[in-house]
Formats: structure tokens, sequence, C-alpha cells
């Protein structure tokens, strides 16, 4: 987005899923007035994410899953850890993507991001990216009034189910649309 001078604008991207922090160091790059908030479960990441994003301005990581309600959550921490996710993976998965065979359960604190960001002002245009391996629609609904005031969401998504559980493509435009998108 850009304002009426012609400059780009981003105040905030919300980093969900965020690694180690590849989306959130791009972002802080290409909008270095902006302040990221990342979203990350694994400790491991959490460590590569401060690392990676070092050069860039306002940022902030929550350590932490989101999803429909707060709680703890064993997430299946897989050993190529872009593939980790809150929900147990398909046959499919590993057959698609060897590399992701094992894995190991690790307990993390899930938390809803209208708790995290209430009180908060949060200032536009904000974008919302979402990589999170199956557990989108949990984050949305856990999102509703911080969705009002999202301009643009980022989602990763799959066209064959590669967890258990998955929300697929239509389940996820419906609970967008339901929020105005």
């Amino acid at each position: 987005d850009t304002n009426e001078f012609g400059e780009k604008q981003a105040r905030l991207p919300g980093d969900v899923g965020a690694h180690a922090g590849e989306f959130a160091a791009a972002a802080g790059k290409e909008f270095p007035d902006a302040t990221v908030l990342s979203f990350e479960p694994l400790r491991s990441c959490q460590k590569a994410w401060h690392t990676n994003t070092a050069k860039i301005g306002s940022r902030e990581l929550y350590a932490c899953a989101l999803g429909s309600e707060n709680g703890v959550a064993v997430i299946h921490r897989n050993a190529y850890t872009p593939a980790s996710s809150l929900l147990h993976g398909e046959a499919l998965l590993t057959r698609a993507f060897p590399h992701t065979f094992h894995s190991r359960d690790e307990k993390v604190r899930i938390r809803r991001l209208d708790d995290i960001l209430y009180g908060r002002t949060l200032r536009g245009p904000i974008l919302l990216k979402i990589d999170v391996q199956g557990f989108e629609d949990r984050v949305l609904s856990g999102a509703r009034e911080t969705l009002k005031k999202v301009d643009a969401v980022l989602i990763e998504l799959t066209e064959k189910r590669l967890y258990k559980e998955q929300a697929m493509e239509g389940d996820i435009r419906s609970l967008l649309e339901h929020s105005g998108f």
C-alpha cells in the first residue's frame, strides 16, 4: 500500500507461523517503518527468528501458537521444522515429503490473537500472514475481533489434505467471507 506521496506503508504485518523469521525479515526490509508481530511456538525456530530479524526495526516475537482458545497444546515438531503442526500428519504428508517422517511431540502455549492484541492500538494498513500447517481455521476463529482491523490476509493452503482435521480452502474462504473479506 502507498500513501498520497507514493511511499510504501505498512504499519503492522502479522506473521503467524513465523518459523525462522523469513517473512518478518522480508516485511521489515520492505516496510522499515512497520512493526512486525511474529508468533512462533517452536523454541529452535525462535532462536533463529531473533538472528534473522536482528536488522529490522520494530519487531516483536510471541513464543506461542495461535488458535481458537487459550491453553497448552502438543505440536508435532517435525525434523523438517516448516512442516511441524498442531495436527497429526496424514500419510500423504510423508509420502509426498519423505523428509517429514521423523517428528517428536513438544508442549507449547496456545493463545487467541484477540486476547494477545486486546486493548492494543493497531495502525493500518495491516497485513496478516498465516502459515500454520492446517491450523488456519483455528487461528481465524481466535482472531474475529482482530480481523475487523486487518486490511489483507495472506494464507498458505494446500490442495490436498496433509494433516488430520485440516480445514480446506472452501472452509477457510467461508471463514474469511464471514469476516468481511
